[in-house]
This record gives structure tokens, sequence and C-alpha cells, in this order.
């Protein structure tokens, strides 16, 4: 096992893989300003908000989090016109679909309080031509207040002997929240944090090779890195090749 000084965090990597992650700290805090995802193009007639409270943060996806909210303000509002819808989350974290959204560009907010309010960058919402594409899940998650993340940082892979994987397409990466029971690790909420790693290693996505995969974990939380294209799972659903970041 590694240990990375990040601000305020020390973050501790283990692999049980055929990679080892070095974490390369960036020396800037988070905060919600910083965790806007890239705009983006959704085809959707109707959404539905998920609101967790956060343990990581990543560029890809805003905010990574696994315990439901209850009592959340989320406020879809409508930049073209105007127009906002206002649903609240229930004790599932879940909120009341929001039905015949209009094409156009739309921005959210997450509230509550105790926590940092988020406001999404604008995206754009087209129709959905197919009932399967008719409902678009959306997954938010919100900062408590007063609570202490790592400085960014980004993770660069190598081999076994240390030597960076350069220039590689690796399938999905994903970042997954997880508990420990006893020998056994849960893994509970997921996001993608790229699929690439550039010249330095350094893991990025192909859809965005000019920004390396900036990622941030709360203290006192552990995640796997795991390599879906890579590893398969066991009967409980745990990888059987991941990588462990916690964070103390």
């Amino acid at each position: 096992a590694t240990q990375t000084v990040c601000g305020e965090v020390t973050l501790t990597v283990e692999s049980h893989c055929q990679y080892l992650a070095n974490i390369i700290p960036m020396n800037d805090s988070t905060n919600m300003s910083d965790i806007q995802a890239p705009e983006t193009t959704y085809e959707a007639n109707s959404f539905v908000f998920y609101v967790y409270a956060s343990v990581a943060t990543n560029f890809m996806e805003p905010l990574i989090g696994d315990q439901p909210l209850p009592g959340a303000s989320v406020k879809l509002k409508n930049t073209d016109t105007g127009d906002v819808r206002e649903v609240t989350s229930d004790a599932e974290g879940i909120c009341t679909q929001i039905d015949d959204v209009a094409p156009g560009t739309y921005i959210y907010s997450v509230s509550l309080e105790g926590y940092e309010t988020y406001t999404s960058n604008p995206f754009k919402v087209i129709s959905a031509s197919g009932a399967s594409e008719a409902t678009m899940p959306m997954f938010a998650a919100l900062i408590v207040e007063g609570s202490v993340y790592s400085d960014n940082f980004t993770i660069q892979l190598t081999d076994l002997d240390g030597n960076p994987i350069s220039r590689q397409a690796l399938g999905s990466i994903m970042f997954y929240t997880c508990q420990q029971s006893g020998q056994q690790l849960l893994t509970l909420c997921g996001s993608f944090i790229g699929d690439y790693v550039d010249d330095q290693g350094v893991i990025t996505s192909s859809s965005y090779f000019d920004q390396q995969s900036l990622n941030s974990l709360r203290k006192d939380s552990m995640v796997l890195l795991v390599f879906e294209e890579l590893t398969q799972r066991d009967e409980n659903g745990t990888p059987e090749q991941y990588i462990i970041i916690r964070a103390d």
C-alpha cells in the first residue's frame, strides 16, 4: 500500500489487480463551483432526480454518493423561457418524476439545510423518440457543510514494475463507493471516471482528451477503482480485481 497526503486528507492506495495507482495531488480544494460536469445533451421527455450525500467528486460526475437524502429541493429551470419546476426528495432520496419537459436549455439546483447547494452547468434537452428513452434518471449528491475533502487529485496507472501505462483504451473505469462487511467489500453507488490513459498514464476520458480526470474524496470514506471490462464479479457482485482508495 502507498500513502499520499492531499490537503487535510491522507489517501491510502492498495492494488488488487494488474495495475498500480499513483495519486497525484493538484494542491487545490473541492468546492461546489468546481465540480460542474461538461455540457451534455439529454434525449428525454421526463426526468427523475435521486439525491444522496456525497462521498466523492469527479469532473465527469459532479458528485458521487450512496446515502439517500430526504427533503432536498430540486429545481429544474428552462433558461430559454424562465419556467421552473420544483420537486422534493422522499425518504429514499427519490423525487417525483418531472414530466412533459420541453426541448431547450436547462440548469438544475439541489438544496437542503445543512448541505452546500449545488447548481449544474447548462445542458440541452431534445425530445425522446422512443419510450425507452423517455425518462432520464439524474443522480445528484450534496456536500455536508463543514465536511473535509481531500485536495483534488489525478490517478496515474503503472504496471507492477512502476512503468506508466500510456495511451491505452481500458474500457469503463469506475469509482464505486463501498462498505466493508468482514472480508466482503460491498459496492454501492458507481460513477464513470474515464476510459483512457494519456501519455503520462493519467486516467482521462476519450471524449475529453484535454482534461485529466480530477477527483476528490471525503475524509473517512473508501472507494473502489474498478476496470469493468477487465474483471469479473463474484456471486455477491464484488469485482475480483480492483484498487482500494481510503481517505483518512
